[in-house]
């Protein structure tokens, strides 16, 4: 054999180790089968969590929140709540069995709590935000997102009753309503 083609033994582990190491890097086991799945599938399978999550926080969706979306219960009380009407899903980073996704939401009212006991402040408004979500691997092997947006943000639905305080003073439920319907037509 010409002398070029001959490998060292150390070489030759050098060589495999390093194609293992890629090849192990594109590919991940899934707990659930046991089977390997490549980082684009399980990204896709995130990517999908977080979309149903959204669709199904949408002011419009008259569905029951599914539960099964949650991987882990917020630790904390949500500090505002926002009234979602639109997203956009910018991306999804996986790290090992956790993740982070991000995406821009458009947002036509902010809830908080006042000052008075029991009583909300729900300042209308169309706003755009860009959150981001901890996704984690549930032990059934499928993801889940684990609380609230960073920064203690969560969505609420379309409710009037005397505990709100609308903000601009004025403001009213059927105003709401048709900057919801308003901005799902893209016409805010």
């Amino acid at each position: 054999m010409p002398r070029a083609f001959r490998w060292h033994s150390t070489q030759m582990v050098q060589c495999i180790f390093l194609v293992g190491a890629c090849f192990s890097c594109r590919m991940q086991e899934n707990p659930q089968s046991g089977a390997r799945v490549s980082g684009a599938a399980d990204k896709s399978e995130a990517t999908e969590t977080l979309q149903r999550l959204l669709a199904a926080s949408l002011a419009t969706t008259t569905a029951a929140f599914p539960e099964s979306l949650l991987a882990c219960s917020p630790e904390y009380a949500a500090s505002s709540g926002l009234v979602l009407v639109d997203y956009s899903i910018l991306g999804v980073a996986i790290d090992g069995d956790s993740a982070v996704g991000t995406a821009e939401v458009v947002s036509v009212a902010r809830d908080t709590e006042d000052s008075l006991p029991g009583q909300t402040v729900r300042s209308v408004g169309v706003r755009r935000d860009t959150l981001e979500w901890s996704l984690i691997r549930n032990s059934n092997g499928r993801w889940g997102v684990c609380g609230y947006a960073k920064g203690a943000v969560d969505f609420v639905q379309l409710w009037d009753d005397s505990t709100v305080n609308w903000r601009p003073k004025g403001e009213t439920m059927a105003r709401l309503r048709s900057l919801v319907d308003s901005a799902r037509t893209g016409q805010n």
